[in-house]
Parts: structure tokens; C-alpha cells; sequence
């Protein structure tokens, strides 16, 4: 049965989240309303994963049409026993806005399909059932962006995600540079890249070919330009003086919590409560004015690890870990966990609270067992999400930079993408 929710939907998301505006599918033939971003709507969904070869060094999933390739799902659904979850695939544009497909121009087989794999948790203290999902290239048949939506029998979203198929038609380089603007040259990262077309015709530049870049697969750092500053045969330069310039930020925070059973470097102590485990982690001090020190980490991401059993996504259990920034007094903004355990949003279930007694923000989050990547963020006056005032900027930060082209050619009904890379800016 073709997805026919629209009112539901409304009712579900707008009850459940109070979102605002809603991106309507309406050329799509199962046209209901979700917003195109990696979204949280039921909050028994945790410890979300999505990726083609390895979590750790991949900002966001992606492949390739034509090779063999296959993203993987994985995610817990916070309830004692199966429940049958559905998942449907939508594609839009550049920008995330609905494009002109309908579901038989990019995709194979039903809109709507059955997730057939899962596994009840083992031992846990909190139950839940480990849900699989595996997506190839046969199942698609253009390029571009992608929102995958799970969601129940009775029609209620759990989640969404977006994901990116590429066609690798065009190349590029990337180089990156010390910024032209003196004030930014310990702060940012600035970059000229070169896009080869690889003599793929572009009749108009600035109408049909689009360059963008985002950090860390972070979508509130995504930048893009869409006239190259000079061309010349099938090569595009994008080298205009810091054309593309992103904050550098610190090396993400990072708290080990793989076992249950003793004290790590990262947690203070343990309790059992009836609520579940609580961890009390080590507090963290504001970084904001304090000299840059290199440390290894994985860019804002989290891995599910365990040092106590052997299959961490169904024997590991979830915790209550206590978090505690020690700041000396009260910022103007609230202050938020911020990482891609939230989405890379600031998010309500992750606001920490200023205690004025101990002259630090804390904060309890639900976790499962593993390896965290975060930073602490706050929203500016501009509405833009920030870390410098509780953590800093420095040059010598090691950040991942993805690099998308996009090709529309006159006509065509929606944008190619011709071109994905990973560019480390250490390397």
C-alpha cells in the first residue's frame, strides 16, 4: 500500500515535535509533509546509524550508482518486544526541496517496504529491539539527494534520514590555504577547489553546474557557490579569495564509556538506580581562550562499544550519563550537547541547565555503552548555531570536509550528482 498519511502525518509531527514550516512532496506520487533533514520524531528510537563502510569516517552516507556498494541501517527501537516498521525513500534537490520525480523515476520495486531484520536485545536493563536495513544502488536509478522515513504500522514517522547517490562522472581537487583575512588566519579553514567536468559539457556557468561543502557532516556548515571564478576547458576554479571559509572549531570532546562494570579515565562513578544505570562522567571546563592541543577523534561522531560483552548492538545497555560543564558563570544563550548524537541540532532533550551552586551546566542524557564524540553549543543572535565562547577556533584543528557537485543541465527535471569527496584538511 502507497503511503497515504498526509493529514496523520500533519497531526503526528505537528503534536509530537511543533514543527513550523513543512516541505510538501506534492509532485511525488505518496505526498504527505515531512521536513527533508535528519530528524528524531519518536524518542524510543536511540543510537542511530547509518553508513556505507565504516561510522567513524563518514561524515554522512553516500554511494555510488553502478558499483557495488550498500548503505546500512541500523538503529534500537526502545520497546520489549518486535514491532513490524516500514521505511519509504524520496528524493529531492540540491537544496532539499521537493524536486519533479515521481517514486517510479528513482526508484525500484515498492515505495513501501517491510525493515524484515531485527534482534531483541540480550540481558539489558533497558529492553529494546536492534532493527537492520541494507540499501543498494540497484534500488535506485538516478543521482542525487535522498530522505529515507521509518515509520510504524499504524502510520506514525519514527525517524528520518538523508542520504546522497553519486554518479562520479566529475572530479575535484581541493587545496586549502591560509585564509586571506588576517583576523581569520588562526581561526578558519579556507579552501580553492577545481572541479573537472572530465569534458561532460556545461553550457552555462552558474546555471547548471553547483558546488557545495559541508564540515564534519555537519548541514548547518553546508556553503555553496555556484560561478566558478575562472574556467577553462572542462576545469572550473573555484579560487576566489576565502571563498569557502568555515570556522576550524577544536577537536571534539570525547568521553569513553564502553563498560558498566569499573571506573574509566572518563567516569567519576557509577550508580544503579531504578530508573536504569546513572554515570557520573568527569566534568569538562570551558575551552574557549585555552591553547589548542592535538588530539585524535572522529569528527562528532559516536561508535556503540562495549569492553564487557561480545555483541555490542544487542548485549549493551543504556545509561543515564551525567554531564557537567564547568563554565564560572551563567551564558547569555542556552547551552546545548552537540554532536551527531543530536543530529547536529540543538535539541530539547539535550539542553544542559546552569547550576548556580556549583557554577557549572549539567545535564542527564540516555546513552548507550560506547565511544562519544561532542561539543557544547549555543544559538547566536543571529539564529546560527556556535561554539567559540565555550570552546574556540583553531587553524591547526583536523576537520573532514565533503565536496558535492551538482550538475542540471537546461531541462532536466532534476540535479545530478556528478561528484562526491572526502578531503581531510590535515592531509
Amino acid at each position: 500500500m502507497i503511503l497515504n498519511m498526509k493529514n496523520i502525518l500533519r497531526r503526528f509531527l505537528i503534536a509530537l515535535c511543533g514543527l513550523g514550516e513543512m516541505i510538501q512532496l506534492e509532485a511525488q506520487a505518496s505526498s504527505f509533509e515531512l521536513p527533508a533533514m535528519d530528524t528524531l520524531y519518536d524518542e524510543r528510537v536511540q543510537s542511530i546509524f547509518f553508513f556505507r563502510n565504516q561510522p567513524e569516517k563518514e561524515p554522512v552516507p553516500f554511494i555510488t550508482l553502478g558499483r557495488q556498494e550498500a548503505l546500512q541501517l541500523q538503529f534500537d527501537f526502545l520497546v520489549p518486544s518486535p514491532e513490524d516498521l516500514y521505511f519509504s525513500i524520496f528524493h529531492f534537490d540540491k537544496n532539499w526541496k521537493p524536486d519533479l520525480l515521481k517514486p517510479e523515476d528513482y526508484l525500484k520495486g515498492f515505495q513501501e517496504e517491510q525493515i524484515q531484520q531485527y534482534v531483541t536485545s540480550r540481558n539489558t536493563k533497558i529492553p529494546f529491539v536492534h532493527y537492520q536495513l541494507q540499501l543498494t544502488p540497484g534500488q535506485l536509478l538516478v543521482s542525487g539527494n535522498y530522505l529515507l522515513c521509518v515509520f510504524t504500522r499504524q502510520k506514525e514517522v519514527l525517524f528520518t534520514r538523508r542520504f546522497f547517490v553519486g554518479e562520479q562522472l566529475f572530479s575535484a581537487t581541493v587545496d586549502f590555504i591560509n585564509p586571506l583575512a588576517i583576523e581569520h588566519r588562526r581561526s578558519h579553514h579556507a579552501m580553492e577547489i577545481v572541479v573537472k567536468t572530465n569534458e561532460i559539457p556545461v553550457a552555462n556557468n552558474g546555471q547548471e553546474l553547483f558546488l557545495q561543502v559541508m564540515q564534519n557532516g555537519d548541514y548547518n556548515t553546508l556553503q555553496e557557490v555556484r560561478d566558478a571564478h575562472f574556467v577553462t576547458g572542462d576545469e572550473f576554479r573555484f579560487n576566489r579569495p576565502d571563498e569557502f571559509l568555515f570556522e576550524a572549531r577544536k577537536e571534539f570532546r570525547f568521553k569513553d564509556i564502553r563498560t558498566l562494570i569499573s571506573k574509566t579515565p572518563d567516569i567519576d562513578f557509577w550508580d544503579e538506580k531504578q530508573d536504569g544505570y546513572h554515570a557520573w562522567l568527569i566534568p569538562d571546563e570551558s575551552r574557549n581562550g585555552r591553547n589548542y592541543y592535538t588530539e585524535n577523534d572522529i569528527n562528532g561522531k559516536y561508535l556503540i562499544l562495549n569492553r564487557d560483552v561480545l555483541r555490542p548492538e544487542t548485549e549493551s545497555d543504556y545509561a543515564w550519563m551525567h554531564f557537567t560543564l564547568r563554565t564560572g558563570y551563567e551564558f547569555d544563550h542556552p547551552v546545548y550537547l552537540y554532536g551527531a548524537v543530536t543530529d547536529w541540532q540543538l535539541k530539547k532533550a539535550y539542553k544542559m541547565e546552569y547550576d548556580d551552586s556549583r557554577k557549572a551546566y549539567t545535564g542527564q542524557f540516555l546513552l548507550k555503552l560506547g565511544y562519544y564524540n561532542y561539543l557544547y553549543a549555543y544559538r547566536d543572535e543571529q539564529g546560527q548555531i556556535q561554539t567559540e565562547l565555550l570552546e574556540g577556533n583553531w587553524y591547526e584543528t583536523e576537520n573532514q570536509y565533503m565536496v558535492m557537485v551538482y550538475f542540471r543541465p537546461f531541462g532536466s527535471r532534476y540535479d545530478r550528482l556528478m561528484f562526491v569527496g572526502l578531503y581531510n584538511s590535515n592531509f
